[in-house]
């Protein structure tokens, strides 16, 4: 009994914690910026007396009409390039943002992260090579590649179109196997690219990472 009251109170505790964390500092940002943005104001208009929530409306206009600023300019261009910190100031259609949603709306896939090491993904897209200005057959396939635990980082990986092969299990359900095994599908169901004959998709499948 004492083991389960002990738990109990554990995951309350992480539970709460994070989101005290959270409303502390929200609170202090605000008590702060208030703070200043009150005494800023207080010195342009000394006559005046100015409550706190005038301080921070004062820098919520500050931060949102610089942001407008720096998409309407040139200086988004030059900020974008800092790395890490240059995507918050990419324009609009020039990042992409992976969330769970747009996963469990990707199609999965098995692909070689090595000639011998087969890596769950999830396709993206398609790309054609070109070749001394001519379109050639090789087809490479955009996978993202995810990061464990957090899943939606990771890394976009481009491997030959033949060295992936399609899953027809849902997404949720390879997500689950990326999630330290936590639920296993009774299968994986391997699926031949569109166009491609059952003898061929069968000696690739049954050579794939060997």
């Amino acid at each position: 009994m004492c083991g389960y009251l002990l738990k109990d109170l554990f995951s309350g505790i992480v539970l709460w914690i994070p989101i005290l964390l959270a409303g502390f500092i929200l609170w202090l940002i605000f008590d702060t910026t208030g703070e200043w943005g009150k005494n800023l104001l207080n010195f342009f208009f000394p006559n005046h007396n100015i409550d706190l929530g005038w301080g921070i409306f004062f820098f919520v206009m500050l931060f949102l009409l610089t942001g407008i600023l720096i998409r309407k300019t040139l200086i988004s261009n030059w900020l974008s390039r800092i790395p890490i910190w240059g995507r918050f100031f990419q324009k609009d259609g020039k990042t992409i943002t992976i969330t769970f949603d747009k996963l469990l709306k990707s199609q999965p896939c098995l692909f070689l992260f090595s000639p011998t090491c087969p890596s769950y993904g999830f396709i993206f897209s398609e790309e054609m090579a070109e070749i001394n200005d001519e379109i050639s057959d090789i087809v490479f396939v955009n996978v993202y590649d995810p990061d464990i635990p957090a899943i939606i980082t990771g890394k976009i990986r481009a491997p030959r179109k033949e060295k992936v092969i399609l899953l027809g299990n849902p997404a949720w359900e390879i997500i689950d196997i990326l999630f330290y095994n936590r639920k296993v599908p009774k299968h994986l169901i391997l699926l031949p690219w569109e166009g491609e004959s059952k003898e061929a998709f069968r000696k690739r499948a049954e050579g794939f990472g060997l």
